[in-house]
């Protein structure tokens, strides 16, 4: 069931940085026929933040440095951390979109959206943010046992978790005037564009 070396090696490349931004404390080496595509080295873990950003600009470049934004938010049950990229660091493509729940990396289309809702109209059309968050929530309200890869996971709050996030994100970038705060009227979010 092999594909193409080259997409075979896209997918190595993928799982490669999924484990690698959930461990930033463990060194990762990817290389692949003679070229060297990560040597990514160990960071030390009393940073989350700043060994999560390493890590980040470790795999993706270091040109990227002054386009993430930390987020950080929590409620009674559900905190949520990580970073995503200023709305000039977008993707064509969701391939550069990491969601992490209780650790472990999840595909969710639904919360991505979220994502994306957080910057409002900033995005060209077709664009897709880049994010590398990390929700933390009691298991009990997660079930993982919805895929046979368990790459997608069932929430018993979906919708709740997506204002949630979305939230979260749009302070984040509100903090540093990457967009503008979609409440208020429409002369109060003009005015915030400049």
């Amino acid at each position: 069931f092999l594909k193409t070396p080259a997409t075979e090696l896209k997918h190595l490349t993928e799982t490669v940085q999924s484990l690698a931004l959930a461990n930033p404390d463990t060194g990762f080496r990817l290389e692949h026929d003679g070229h060297e595509h990560y040597d990514l080295p160990a960071a030390p873990n009393e940073d989350w933040h700043a060994a999560t950003r390493a890590r980040i600009l470790g795999l993706f470049g270091k040109e990227h440095e002054d386009e993430l934004v930390g987020v950080e938010d929590a409620s009674s049950d559900l905190t949520v951390r990580g970073f995503v990229g200023v709305p000039s660091f977008h993707r064509k493509t969701r391939g550069e979109q990491f969601l992490f729940v209780n650790e472990r990396y999840v595909k969710d289309r639904y919360l991505s959206h979220a994502v994306k809702k957080a910057y409002g109209d900033v995005l060209p059309d077709g664009a897709f943010p880049f994010f590398a968050l990390f929700l933390t929530m009691d298991p009990r309200r997660v079930d993982v046992n919805v895929h046979p890869q368990k790459a997608e996971v069932k929430f018993d709050d979906q919708s709740g978790i997506y204002g949630f996030l979305r939230s979260a994100v749009r302070r984040a970038l509100g903090r540093v005037h990457a967009t503008p705060q979609m409440e208020g009227t429409d002369e109060e979010d003009d005015s915030d564009r400049t």
